[in-house]
């Protein structure tokens, strides 16, 4: 059985902000229970910075990093 999942997290920002570091845990293990096939991540605005890392535990998580000015944030 495939899925195909679609995850859209939106922020509004009551100023503006000219820069943002951020963390999300959003892709989906690769285990012996579940393949994962394919896995993209984006933002609006763009990112300046995108890396990848696994924490103490082993999720996995990616750092957002934003140096444009913005007032929302879509990932």
């Amino acid at each position: 059985m495939r899925y195909k999942l679609f995850h859209k997290t939106k922020f509004t920002y009551q100023n503006m902000v000219t820069l943002s570091h951020n963390i999300t845990r959003l892709k989906p293990a690769d285990t012996k229970y579940q393949k994962l096939l394919e896995f993209n991540a984006s933002a609006t605005p763009s990112l300046h910075e995108f890396s990848t890392f696994k924490d103490i535990f082993g999720n996995s998580n990616c750092h957002l990093l934003i140096r444009e000015a913005h007032s929302s944030l879509e990932v």
